[in-house]
């Protein structure tokens, strides 16, 4: 289902630009062949550690990985993309494991010169606010401040006397308002009533 959204949307928003999707290793190649069952766009792996130039052509897909996309980024950024979708968003919100795999710095760049960007994630997350951040950064760079200000402003952040954490929740529904500008829940039915 949420490949089928994530393709849909590309070509629906960029039917002329470059169309990119980021996600997991593994799941390249689903994303690959649901490309060749389900639309006429050929899909191109974005693979290794050695990156190429990116040809402005509307006819592909370009997918990569988030276990790949440090060494891509720059390409990516040069070919200035009108779409990305980042499948399985949810995975950038391990802050430690993201910095070592992915460098949130290559995303962000990517998402700064993506004209349009869409998180697709089926992993909610709740109670746990502070996991928000990392992918809003991505979908809106800078639009959310730094983790801390986030932190403070709706993870109910507190100074613990060696340092600030963010466990709680704080000033949801401005927290709710400003989602519902860049959040949309499609179940199963709606995608498949528009297959």
């Amino acid at each position: 289902g949420k490949t089928l959204v994530g393709l849909v949307y590309a070509l629906g928003v960029a039917p002329m630009g470059i169309k990119l999707v980021i996600t997991k290793a593994g799941a390249r190649g689903t994303w690959a062949e649901q490309c060749k069952r389900y639309t006429v766009l050929e899909p191109v792996l974005l693979m290794g550690h050695k990156a190429w130039e990116i040809p402005q052509d509307p006819t592909k897909l370009y997918i990569t990985a988030w276990e790949t996309i440090k060494y891509w980024s720059d390409v990516i950024v040069a070919a200035r993309p009108a779409v990305a979708v980042w499948d399985e968003i949810h995975w950038l919100r391990r802050p430690k494991h993201t910095r070592a795999t992915v460098m949130p710095d290559s995303a962000r760049k990517i998402g700064a010169v993506c004209s349009q960007k869409l998180g697709l994630t089926a992993t909610p997350i709740p109670g746990r606010v502070r996991d928000l951040w990392t992918q809003l950064d991505i979908i809106e760079p800078w639009q959310w401040g730094s983790f801390h200000q986030f932190g403070i402003r709706y993870c109910a952040g507190q100074h613990n006397g060696y340092g600030y954490e963010y466990l709680g929740k704080s000033n949801e529904e401005e927290l709710r308002d400003r989602l519902r500008e860049v959040k949309v829940r499609v179940s199963r039915d709606d995608v498949n009533k528009h297959l």
